[in-house]
């Protein structure tokens, strides 16, 4: 279960970079490798963005965003829901579903990284993907945390918490940056891109000792391990931070239209991450208890 969570996590990671390192250099994206300067080239083919703010239809805007984050979660949970389901009929095994949705999930994931204009046709698949792993997981965590603190009398209350807190996170997160508390600053950006390379590396060091079977204990359960999922949970939350300035910024700037859909699978990347933490969190806590 350790390595196909944290697998899940990967194209939200690479995700981050990409927009860390954006965030840094603001229009000095020709370095980054990820964020490609195609990926910004005007919508009208002229190579500068401002230009095109009279065509209206062709760039970014955040209303346009905000609806495609809004079709992609009602796709993620729809399909989360439905995966559930059909794990409590047993009509398809959980390990099919858990594998086969982390795997469509990471495959179309790199494809945005990689192929941004490709988003507004690979986004919804990849939320579907996402809520058919989502589903599964979560019965998985379900199942372990029956009869107990966090998990009520059926397990199910794990995932309830888990949710409200990603929704908390996401409405506090985003009344903090729009009363100004928190800010995407050059600094709170190069900050970020060092964070997103470090929880990288960790992710892919723990999908290898997960693989090989040499996980030490104290990072699956304990105080280590619950305190580096506390301070992943507060780097996937401070994540959000970077997803609306992103929106922001391109917006203003007039990036091209297929940007929202890019901005709507990074920001769901984002509480996916986040949900997954807490979920994790939870788990280490009921241990604890």
């Amino acid at each position: 279960m350790i390595g196909g969570w944290l697998l899940a996590l990967v194209p939200g990671v690479f995700a981050r970079l990409g927009l860390a390192f954006y965030g840094e250099h603001r229009m000095s994206i020709g370095q980054n490798p990820v964020m490609k300067p195609e990926l910004f080239e005007s919508a009208a083919g002229n190579g500068t963005w401002s230009n095109d703010l009279a065509t209206k239809a062709n760039v970014m805007t955040i209303g346009g965003t905000v609806n495609a984050t809004f079709v992609l979660l009602l796709a993620c949970i729809g399909s989360a829901v439905g995966s559930w389901m059909l794990i409590q009929s047993q009509a398809v095994p959980m390990i099919g579903l858990l594998l086969g949705g982390v795997a469509l999930g990471f495959v179309l994931g790199l494809v945005m990284v990689f192929k941004p204009a490709a988003s507004p046709f690979v986004a919804v698949p990849y939320a579907i993907a996402q809520g058919v792993f989502l589903g599964a997981v979560s019965m998985l965590y379900a199942e372990r945390a029956v009869d107990t603190r966090f998990g009520g009398a059926t397990g199910g209350m794990i995932v309830a918490n888990a949710a409200i807190c990603t929704f908390a996170t996401l409405g506090a997160m985003l009344g903090l940056y729009k009363v100004g508390l928190i800010r995407a600053t050059a600094k709170f950006k190069a900050v970020m891109l060092v964070l997103s390379g470090a929880v990288l590396l960790y992710v892919l060091a723990m999908i290898g000792m997960s693989i090989f079977g040499v996980m030490p204990q104290s990072l699956i359960g304990g105080p280590l391990a619950i305190g580096i999922a506390v301070a992943i949970t507060v780097y996937a939350a401070l994540c959000l931070i970077m997803d609306f300035d992103f929106v922001e910024q391109g917006a203003a700037n007039g990036a091209p239209k297929h940007m929202e859909w890019f901005a709507a699978f990074a920001t769901l990347a984002t509480l996916v991450f986040i949900y997954l933490q807490f979920l994790r969190l939870l788990a280490l806590l009921n241990r604890r208890n």
